[in-house]
């Protein structure tokens, strides 16, 4: 994400996600995750490094073995967006950040 401010300058970028899936917005129930670096639930903040736990298995982490490095925090703040109903998945929310270099 940074890397295209960083490499456009005078660029303002944003990553934007929306999405049903309350997964991606709610705390993991499982500890000690091996994706643990890359939640983005509501409320996080994710900076510095997100990588593999060493428990994740190479089957998991074939082709992404990199780890993710930001230079900034970023703060994770899930925003209702629609709501069709009470039913699952019928709630979205939208995740969006401004990308600092």
């Amino acid at each position: 994400m940074e890397r295209v401010v960083v490499d456009n300058p005078g660029t303002k970028g944003y990553s934007i996600l929306l999405t049903n899936d309350h997964l991606y917005w709610k705390p993991s129930q499982k500890e000690n995750a091996v994706d643990r670096d890359f939640h983005i639930y509501d409320g996080r903040i994710v900076s510095e490094i997100c990588s593999w736990s060493e428990e994740a298995s190479k089957s998991t982490t074939l082709g992404r073995e990199e780890p993710i490095i930001f230079n900034n925090s970023y703060h994770m703040k899930w925003q209702p967006y629609f709501l069709f109903g009470n039913n699952k998945n019928e709630e979205f929310r939208v995740l969006m950040n401004e990308i600092r270099n």
